[in-house]
């Protein structure tokens, strides 16, 4: 049977199993389900009705032990006259279904509904309940904020913060169901649901312990008050719909109030509203102060144009950087014309380096289209894709009957859009009369890297994508080119900066380096976002999609502040103290992008070794070298500096790994040298050092921590063997050799050896034991030097006052072991 009625005993039994699940689910999830937003639907095509009260919470308890990716259930009977069929092993959800009868009896009655996606049938029966269902009822914040300010626990114009308004929807369902905290936290999980909002269950739970211990005391309760919420909730929903239109209306009045402003303000009727952003520091206001960026904040006329130019100067600012493109949504209108809701990748670049708003929208807008209007195959394929899949849904349409049609369609939206911001671009030209200094910031360029091809392949150069604007021929001259991919690019900007000018005919040749006068015959030249160092050059597969004769160019300008990197030079030398005396040798020095990758290295080293000191609570000062370290311009010292690695002295003096005091042009020729560099190598003038950051503004670890961490965090002192073993050996080096150098007074190889056999003597072994560490550890003359110590008048006298302290110190434990 389909239905089956209930008993009273199968009923409560049933409602308390749901009840037990959905306690589990509020204990691990802190909340009813294992989604905050989980909607279940059940019914035909046409009478499809939403889970509500006792079935909403029985979806639930479903849902969270059976993972389903279709979120609507069929009856017994409807799948059969739907021609589907259950697919083995498939479980059914048993909702309740009530009847009264004449006698105004209730009668509750199983009733078993099968998810779609576990049924099997005709595949356009299955697709027409995956599409197109009904959604749950949801409200804006600006709508819930209304509501809210009317039932007065929302001051007047409060800003649409999604932690007030989470506070005022609390402090309404506190107001109306003041009689019960189950109703309480139910309406209030109903309230959040409609306007898409989640406590932060980490610090303030909207379902607390009590709560969940409440309804494991009376768990029959759960049903009983979650329907009295519901029923609250239905009337709510019904003024949060009043209020939806009524804001429409309101919206629509001031929408033609703004459009008539435009006849006498330009672009008084741009209206942006702000979603999220992963970069909200980029936009400001009129006096530089960061906006409150909430969802839903919105913005109109000369705020709506600059939020568009900021973003538009972000996405040419971080073009270059090394942490990827910063993801934004905001939704866009102008005059009656609402653009839509979009997310824009600024970095990508995704207003394509454009000088003017009208410009840069229209690129993003077009974009899509014009992909498939530039690449014949992509068209055919993508239209293959939709004819296959949306076939129902295109029969009949003109715009889809061929290809031909449908590029005929993209070609109409291009227009159309282009048309648009034409009209647009009258306006901003009239804005920015007024207002000039958004002007200078719609300049600003991203720096797009330039390439030139064949012209016989600058069709399949367009279809590629790499194409963003062609360049006249006559606009720049003595540049120098190369073939495509890190290495040989990097290879040109050596060449270039004269960093390795005794193989420079060889790099040439392997670079494909050429310099140019003008762009050749037969070539066209054209801006990209593609870098020569992306790693697409070095997969044959993806390079294939790209002209085969294509070069990167490095424009004249850019060779001129590049070439003044061969200025740069850095002298360096280092010792471990400990290890061993200062160098007799003069010091190394390397010039020009050595120079630069050598002081990179440097501050690394200090950096890496700094964080894990702070990080571990110990630092052995004894295998960290001693530095000097000299930078120069043209011969001229610059910055110097003594320092022992970890320390963090460097890494803070360099926060982003450049040398302190270098000229503002030098840096402007590693900013352009980084452009050429593939994203794993971009560090210079972009990272930030771990020692200059707030995380490592703490004490650095005493020589008391150090030695209490040390065994954790380098080597455990071995236990004692009757015998000499090789694995004794090894972990005796281990740990004698270096425990002794978390002392920074150990600053000589000799201080460092006595020190290594006084606390072997303390741990009570033989002078042979001593030996046998001293010759197997360091280097040859390391070893004769340090056996020769063992042996020598002041190697026996740190023997004899190291078991001198031992015993001193076993005798007086012994003392207080006996008073004890």
């Amino acid at each position: 049977m389909e239905t089956e009625e209930l008993s009273f005993k199968a009923f409560r039994d049933a409602r308390k199993a749901v009840a037990s699940v959905i306690i589990e689910n509020l204990e691990y999830y802190r909340r009813l389900g294992p989604m905050s937003n989980t909607f279940g639907t059940h019914g035909v095509q046409g009478h499809i009705v939403p889970m509500g009260n006792a079935n909403y919470l029985r979806y639930l308890a479903y849902a969270s032990q059976h993972h389903n990716t279709s979120t609507h259930f069929l009856s017994e009977s409807n799948i059969q006259k739907e021609g589907l069929q259950i697919k083995e092993g498939a479980e059914s959800l048993i909702i309740e279904r009530w009847t009264v009868d004449a006698q105004k009896n209730y009668h509750c009655f199983n009733y078993p509904v099968y998810s779609i996606s576990d049924l099997n049938g005709p595949e356009k029966v299955l697709d027409a309940y995956r599409k197109n269902l009904p959604q749950p009822f949801r409200t804006s914040r600006e709508v819930i904020r209304r509501f809210l300010e009317e039932e007065e626990v929302l001051p007047k114009d409060t800003t649409p913060q999604a932690n007030l308004l989470e506070q005022g929807i609390r402090a309404y369902a506190a107001k109306a169901a003041p009689d019960t905290l189950r109703e309480q936290r139910h309406l209030a999980y109903l309230l959040l649901l409609t306007t898409d909002l989640r406590p932060d269950n980490a610090t303030s739970p909207l379902y607390t312990k009590e709560d969940i211990q409440r309804l494991k005391d009376a768990p029959s309760l759960l049903f009983a008050s979650f329907s009295a919420a519901s029923k609250k909730m239905k009337s709510i929903r019904e003024r949060l719909r009043f209020l939806e239109r009524q804001i429409e209306q309101e919206k629509e009045e001031r929408v033609h109030q703004l459009v008539e402003e435009e006849k006498t303000h330009p672009l008084a009727s741009l209206r942006i509203t702000y979603h999220w952003s992963e970069a909200p520091n980029v936009f400001t206001d009129k006096d530089g102060k960061p906006l409150p960026m909430d969802e839903g904040f919105e913005l109109t006329g000369e705020d709506a144009y600059r939020f568009l130019v900021q973003a538009n100067l972000a996405d040419k600012k971080n073009f270059h950087g090394t942490g990827g493109y910063y993801k934004t949504k905001f939704t866009l209108a102008y005059g009656n014309t609402e653009l839509g809701t979009d997310r824009y990748d600024l970095g990508d670049p995704c207003f394509d380096n454009q000088k003017s708003i009208a410009k840069a929208m229209e690129a993003h807008m077009t974009g899509p289209y014009q992909y498939y209007l530039d690449n014949d195959d992509k068209l055919r394929q993508h239209f293959s894709v939709m004819q296959q899949f949306n076939d129902e849904e295109l029969r009949g349409d003109p715009d889809y009957a061929t290809p031909e049609a449908y590029r005929a369609k993209l070609q109409k939206n291009v227009d159309e859009i282009h048309q648009f911001w034409q009209d647009f671009s009258k306006q901003e030209q009239a804005f920015l009369q007024e207002h000039p200094e958004y002007e200078k910031m719609n300049q600003e360029d991203a720096g797009l890297y330039i390439a030139i091809c064949p012209i016989s392949e600058y069709e399949v150069a367009k279809a590629s994508g790499m194409v963003m604007e062609t360049i006249p021929k006559d606009e720049f001259h003595d540049f120098v080119t190369c073939e495509p991919s890190a290495w040989k690019v990097h290879q040109a900007v050596m060449i270039i900066t004269k960093d390795a000018v005794e193989e420079n005919d060889q790099l040439k040749r392997y670079s494909g380096y050429a310099e140019n006068p003008s762009i050749p015959e037969g070539f066209i030249a054209f801006k990209t976002a593609i870098s020569p160092a992306s790693s697409i050059w070095d997969n044959r597969r993806d390079a294939e999609k790209y002209p085969v004769d294509l070069s990167y160019v490095i424009p004249k300008e850019q060779i001129e502040k590049l070439q003044c990197l061969e200025d740069i030079s850095l002298t360096w030398g280092s010792y471990k103290p400990a290890k061993e005396q200062p160098s007799k040798y003069p010091p190394q020095t390397s010039t020009s992008l050595h120079a630069l990758k050598n002081f990179e290295i440097a501050v690394n080293h200090d950096n890496q070794i700094y964080k894990e000191a702070l990080s571990k609570r110990v630092y052995v000062p004894g295998i960290c070298p001693q530095n000097e370290l000299t930078v120069s311009v043209k011969g001229n010292p610059i910055y110097q500096i003594s320092y022992r690695n970890g320390r963090g002295e460097l890494a803070k003096a360099s926060p982003n790994y450049l040398s302190p005091r270098l000229p503002e042009h030098y840096k402007e020729a590693v900013e352009i040298y980084q452009r050429y560099e593939s994203n794993s190598n971009r560090v210079l003038g972009q990272d930030r050092t771990y020692a200059s950051t707030p995380d490592a503004d703490r004490p650095f670890p005493t020589v008391e921590e150090s030695y209490t961490n040390f065994e954790e965090h380098y080597s455990k002192k071995p236990e004692k063997t009757p015998r000499l073993t090789r694995e004794w050996r090894e972990d005796a080096i281990q740990y004698y050799v270096t425990h002794p150098l978390v002392d920074p007074a150990i600053d000589t190889p000799k201080k460092a050896v006595l020190a290594t056999i006084s606390e072997m003597a303390k741990d009570g072994y033989t002078e042979a034991r001593i030996k046998s560490v001293l010759e197997n550890a360091g280097t040859t003359r390391h070893r004769e030097e340090a056996v020769a110590l063992l042996k020598s008048p002041e190697g026996k006298k740190a023997i004899r006052q190291a078991r001198k302290e031992r015993d001193e110190a076993a005798a007086i434990h012994k003392t207080a072991d006996k008073a004890h």
